[in-house]
């Protein structure tokens, strides 16, 4: 626990001490506190009762979904192949660390680094509670599903760092299946037919699993396909450095 826990310190300490992360960081929070004005402003000028939730709150969440799919593989590909392309990930891998205990805590500094953000932006809703009324279990499933698709990228993330030496192919290969991901929820929307593997290519899109959980569908098969997701590409990500063990 104690080799886990440096890890992540290690992780978070190594992108607190770049630029880039806190030059990422306060586009993200300019642009989603731009995006919460003009989306409470409309909506006091619209003189809506109701529907505040989704009007202003799930707005922003969504924002910020749809920003880590650019922004995630600039913070996650430089976690193994920096190491790997420096010489240092060998030495690493001979270190008596586990392989899990690496992965795991490169993982969960990672997502500790993208749950600020996310931290930072529950706030702006929270300051409506002063004249307004939230609902909570539409919120929560808002909170939930964000949570769920960083993990996701993050996993994705370090699996490709963990497999190209280039930090720049490996952010480029992640940016790559995200927007795959995306376009495949888009092919329902084209599509007039009502076969079989339409409905999988809406399942294999990130973005429609996240929609249903921040729209208060509280559903099973999205709660599996990110756990099982994380998990797959964990698995890949320990296989692959068990590989990189053996040529050494």
């Amino acid at each position: 626990m104690y080799l886990l826990l440096h890890i992540t310190r290690f992780e978070i300490g190594r992108l607190a001490r770049t630029r880039s992360f806190w030059l990422l960081c306060a586009l993200l929070q300019v642009f989603l506190g731009w995006q919460f004005f003009s989306n409470a402003l409309l909506y006091t000028r619209a003189g809506q009762g109701g529907g505040l939730t989704l009007a202003v709150a799930a707005q922003l969440y969504y924002a910020y979904c749809s920003l880590l799919l650019w922004l995630s593989p600039f913070l996650t590909m430089y976690s193994f192949s920096e190491m790997r392309r420096g010489g240092a990930l060998e030495l690493l891998l001979a270190a008596p660390v586990s392989l899990r205990k690496l992965v795991l805590g490169k993982i969960l500094g990672l997502y500790v680094c993208l749950l600020a953000p996310l931290a930072l932006l529950s706030l702006m809703p929270i300051c409506l509670l002063f004249g307004a009324v939230l609902d909570g279990l539409l919120w929560a499933g808002m909170l939930l599903g964000a949570a769920l698709h960083a993990l996701l990228l993050v996993c994705v993330g370090v699996f490709f760092s963990a497999s190209c030496k280039q930090p720049a192919t490996a952010g480029f290969l992640t940016l790559t299946l995200f927007m795959l991901s995306t376009l495949s929820g888009w092919v329902p929307a084209f599509s007039d037919s009502s076969a079989a593997w339409i409905g999988i290519f809406n399942y294999l899109s990130i973005s429609t699993h996240y929609e249903r959980l921040a729209s208060g569908m509280l559903d099973s098969a999205d709660l599996c396909f990110y756990l099982f997701t994380c998990a797959l590409f964990y698995l890949c990500t320990l296989l692959r450095l068990d590989y990189l063990r053996t040529l050494d």
